[in-house]
């Protein structure tokens, strides 16, 4: 089952995508797309997380595809905004 993430980003969103990309190969992943739209891939320690982007105006939407199953889309909203917030 998709979950959806919505978020609202008021930086430009070229920085986060190329951030983004960096941290997400170095992890063993990737993140292919531009400052639209695109999809992504990480397999972390605590298992894979896969999904796709869109970015409208301020808001980037985010589709979980696969995540593990005891992570709640909430928790990963969470730590995404953290995330965001920082950079």
């Amino acid at each position: 089952m998709a979950n959806l993430i919505s978020i609202i980003y008021e930086r430009p969103i070229e920085k986060l995508i190329e951030k983004l990309n960096v941290l997400l190969l170095n992890e063993d992943g990737y993140l292919k797309g531009d400052k639209t739209m695109g999809s992504f891939q990480v397999n972390s320690t605590i298992g894979l997380f896969k999904g796709t982007y869109q970015v409208k105006d301020k808001t980037i939407n985010i589709l979980l595809q696969k995540k593990p199953f005891f992570i709640s889309s909430k928790l990963i909203e969470i730590e995404v905004k953290k995330y965001l917030d920082k950079n």
